[in-house]
């Protein structure tokens, strides 16, 4: 039988789509904001630093780059105070890169399969279609999400990072704007913030009442927080948005001995405006999906899912 033209389900279906798409829109311009932070180098005479990490509003930091090969700590420190004492006006060649909002591709994650925990791996071994671990629930029950993009990748690099430790022993690896969530005891709420704030707030001593939040939901307090240099940035987008990260040496070990921290996916701007904007994106191609798939059911995103998360990294924020 031929299928009958409805013309009234037309026309909601479009109304429902141009509304999404108004909002999606009017986000898009009012959680646009301008960022300062960037991967930077400096020349001088004979030596060439570089990813010095600029943060905002116009810290620069010199030891947290990468000098060049053989030059001692010592050496270092002294040209770090050349360079850093005049504004940076003794630097010969003075040039900034776009940063990269990143997580670290030597962090651990949790592989899931069937609805369980699998194996720990490292970032750099995920790839669209993988499920990875979010967080457990109170009943100690994996929470899931698949990996619909890697949205930047890059190896053999040295690059800046904001190193987090916690008093749990927990550890998580994130370029200054990626952003990661913490919880307030003062005012009981949850919220996110970038990995450059959170070295203010630590610099500065104002973050006794700010904890890191556990792969089971608990808090975990705030230790150290510094900068570092890693080999390789990788920036997986998951379905939820949030992803469940620990540090480097857990990779290979059981996935019932993992520590981890609670992430998002998203940078420049705050968690929910992004992904508020990406689902608005599914809803504008109804590529939502089916609720009765199964929770264990391996899930390989969608070509249409795969090009609008390709579309979005023409978004500022969704990273």
């Amino acid at each position: 039988t031929s299928r009958k033209f409805h013309p009234v389900s037309v026309l909601c279906s479009m109304l429902r789509r141009l509304v999404l798409l108004a909002f999606f829109l009017g986000s898009t311009l009012a959680a646009v904001k301008t960022d300062n932070d960037r991967f930077c180098t400096c020349e001088l005479e004979n030596r060439i630093y570089t990813n010095i990490l600029k943060l905002n509003p116009d810290r620069r930091e010199c030891m947290a780059g990468v000098p060049p090969a053989g030059v001692s700590e010592t050496q270092r420190a002294l040209d770090c105070h050349f360079i850093q004492e005049e504004e940076w006006t003794n630097c010969k060649e003075w040039r900034c890169e776009e940063k990269q909002p990143c997580l670290s591709g030597e962090s651990a994650v949790i592989l899931t399969k069937a609805g369980k925990p699998w194996k720990v791996v490292s970032i750099s071994e995920l790839t669209v279609g993988s499920r990875v671990a979010v967080g457990f629930d109170e009943h100690g029950e994996v929470l899931d999400s698949a990996v619909v993009d890697i949205t930047h990748r890059e190896f053999n690099k040295r690059f800046a990072f904001v190193s987090v430790d916690t008093t749990g022993g927990r550890n998580v690896l994130l370029t200054p704007d990626h952003r990661i969530f913490v919880r307030d005891s003062q005012s009981g709420s949850e919220y996110d913030i970038s990995a450059s704030t959170l070295l203010d707030l630590f610099e500065s001593s104002n973050i006794d009442t700010l904890s890191l939040i556990t792969e089971s939901g608990h808090s975990d307090k705030i230790q150290q927080v510094k900068t570092e240099t890693r080999n390789t940035i990788n920036s997986p987008l998951t379905e939820s948005g949030f992803l469940l990260v620990g540090a480097p040496e857990l990779v290979g070990t059981p996935p019932h001995q993992f520590l981890g921290l609670k992430t998002s996916c998203y940078a420049t701007m705050k968690h929910n405006a992004a992904a508020f904007m990406y689902f608005v994106w599914r809803g504008l191609t109804g590529s939502f999906a089916d609720p009765s798939t199964p929770v264990d059911q391996e899930i390989t995103p969608t070509a249409t899912e795969i090009t609008l998360v390709n579309m979005s990294k023409w978004i500022p924020g969704i990273h």
